[in-house]
């Protein structure tokens, strides 16, 4: 769905019980309106949002990867991201304003990769030592501000220009990322929300 401006626009998806993949973008200069409607949707594996979000949802249990795209959020959305479950891909693109991210102890416990990317007032990372025990690679593009990667990062691959990484999806199909431009082509068969 593209151009959300009402939350009628919405209203349908909590009756898409088997709905995977989810992508939503909000008309340019608007807010996403209430994303309750998420919630209801267990079976959701993936989720777009691109657009600006004034209160970051609660997100279904199932969900294993988040994609925020100019959510241009104030408040620091790692404690309820590092709280879902089954989380392995996380991708924030200009998804925050804030200058300190803080990932609690034991969050994102299934986490694979991450990458941060235009976080232009990002200044410290904060990353508790048993926080992302999975994590085997992330990406930081244009976050010009932050002081230093979290020593335990260190050693974890840096994906700077990774083209692709096969990632268990449902049916066993592949998700194809970029992590340096973003770009997120993908096989499944699952509904599509209009285009």
């Amino acid at each position: 769905m593209r151009n959300i401006k009402k939350s009628y626009s919405l209203n349908n998806i909590s009756s898409l019980k088997n709905l995977s993949t989810l992508i939503l973008g909000c008309a340019s200069g608007e807010s996403f309106p209430a994303l309750e409607y998420l919630t209801t949707c267990q079976n959701l594996h993936e989720l777009w949002l691109d657009g600006r979000i004034e209160i970051l949802p609660q997100f279904p249990n199932s969900i294993t990867m988040v994609v925020l795209l100019y959510s241009k959020l104030m408040e620091d959305p790692m404690p309820m991201l590092g709280m879902l479950p089954n989380l392995r891909n996380l991708d924030l693109v200009e998804a925050y304003e804030g200058k300190e991210i803080t990932c609690k102890g034991y969050s994102f416990s299934q986490l694979e990769f991450l990458r941060l990317d235009s976080l232009w007032n990002l200044e410290r990372w904060h990353l508790a030592t048993n926080a992302m025990p999975l994590i085997k690679g992330f990406g930081i593009h244009d976050c010009p501000k932050l002081k230093e990667i979290p020593k335990r990062m260190k050693d974890v691959a840096i994906l700077e220009r990774l083209k692709s990484i096969p990632v268990e999806v449902k049916q066993e199909k592949q998700l194809l990322m970029d992590f340096r431009f973003g770009i997120f082509a993908k096989y499944f068969d699952t509904f599509a929300v209009g285009f």
